[in-house]
């Protein structure tokens, strides 16, 4: 497997902090007496310092050793002294263990199969013996074993205990030590995803853990190691629309549009390969904003369509909305002409500028003129954007409304991409 870099990560053993405590004889012991035990060889024999106390060890008569659950961990020594007193050392320490820190790994591509791993044979080492107040010889004891990753990740368990001996009768005796056994690896992997900017991760995270136990206390180091890969970039969402068309039209002008008196439209018309489409906007009383849009479409061979067509004019017979010419009056200045023509008939519609604004237009050359028109303040401008197979045409136009200024808002349509 292909990896880009590899976060390090090191181990470090907590320094110990071993108290040693003389405490009296008790009746009950707790765990059982557990065998002589020899110092190991590999290391320097001990030379405990006698404490200051003048009476000395005659013998050890039992030893016992407890781990909590918090890693702490107690060896006792229990013996009697040359005057005859029975009395009791203790050995206190915290038992250390790790895995390793986290670890993130960043690939190429994506896992293909489990992670797994190897190992190498475990090594104990030996620290040099030092004697503490007490007068006993102690020691660390080093345990480690590596694991190889299949990724490339290497990890590293590591504890940390103590051995201790305690002159007695002239002759060292070790502190009872509980047993420690290391089971196997454990690699438990789960896979998500996550997003950033514009792009989809994948990610396995891998929790490695290996249970240990300590004079029948369990422990479990964990660590985890976690692979991160490019997956695709982030899809965008959907552009927002208003109305949709069953066929790739291209935009063509829009006017305003006199339904029945007082009841006046903005109407935007689009030609496509079969039909006119005429997208209709309902306005508020005001005449300035569109509250909903409706989609009024008509076969192309029922119309007259041509290049000179600037506008839209409503039929009453058939109740569509039609190409059409819009021309000003010119010569009075008073009014314009609209014509449109649907099934071979003619359809006009030629107000005086007091018949629109009677009829109810609201909308008006500028904003301090009483001065009505069909069309809006310049052409509506368009533009486009493509998402998967659609075309999303948005239209933008301004007016000037009754008792407003001016008024600038944007639909969008969205059609088969072409």
């Amino acid at each position: 497997m292909k990896k880009n870099f590899i976060i390090s990560f090191g181990f470090m053993v907590a320094l110990f902090t071993m108290s040693v405590c003389l405490t009296s004889c008790s009746d009950d012991y707790g765990n059982a007496v557990n065998a002589p035990q020899q110092k190991d060889t590999t290391t320097s024999d001990p030379t405990p310092q006698q404490p200051t106390d003048s009476t000395k060890w005659h013998e050890c008569l039992r030893r016992w050793n407890k781990v909590f659950e918090n890693a702490d961990v107690i060896s006792v020594l229990v013996g009697q002294r040359n005057n005859g007193k029975l009395d009791s050392l203790t050995l206190k320490y915290k038992y250390e263990y790790a895995l390793a820190k986290d670890t993130t790994l960043y690939l190429d591509e994506a896992p293909t199969g489990d992670l797994g791993y190897s190992t190498a044979a475990d090594r104990t080492d030996y620290s040099e013996y030092s004697h503490n107040m007490q007068g006993d010889s102690v020691c660390f004891i080093n345990y480690a074993k590596p694991y190889y990753l299949s990724n490339g990740v290497n990890l590293s368990l590591k504890t940390q205990r103590v051995r201790g001996y305690h002159m007695m009768g002239g002759q060292p005796v070790m502190y009872s030590e509980p047993t420690q056994s290391v089971a196997r690896l454990q690699i438990e992997g789960s896979t998500d995803e996550f997003e950033r900017n514009d792009s989809i991760f994948g990610r396995r995270i891998n929790t490695c853990s290996v249970e240990l136990t300590l004079g029948g206390q369990r422990f479990v180091p964990s660590c985890t190691v976690t692979e991160i890969w490019f997956k695709s970039v982030k899809e965008k969402p959907e552009p927002s629309f208003n109305v949709t068309l069953n066929e790739y039209a291209k935009f063509i002008c829009g006017s305003k549009v006199k339904v029945s008196k007082n009841n006046w439209k903005d109407a935007f018309l689009f030609v496509g390969a079969k039909q006119i489409h005429v997208v209709v906007a309902n306005l508020d009383n005001n005449g300035g904003r569109a509250l909903s849009y409706e989609v009024k479409s008509v076969d192309l061979s029922r119309v007259v369509f041509n290049g000179n067509v600037n506008g839209v004019i409503y039929d009453e017979t058939t109740g569509l909305f039609i190409p059409a010419l819009i021309t000003p009056d010119n010569k009075d200045k008073n009014g314009w002409f609209t014509d449109g023509e649907i099934d071979g008939r003619s359809v006009t519609y030629d107000p005086t500028n007091a018949q629109a604004v009677e009829e109810g237009i609201k909308n008006f050359v500028g904003k301090d003129t009483s001065v009505p028109t069909p069309f809006f303040v310049g052409n509506p401008s368009t533009s486009n954007t493509n998402w998967k197979e659609y075309t999303y045409t948005s239209v933008t136009w301004s007016k000037y409304s009754k008792d407003t200024d001016m008024v600038t808002q944007t639909m969008t349509v969205k059609m088969p991409a072409k």
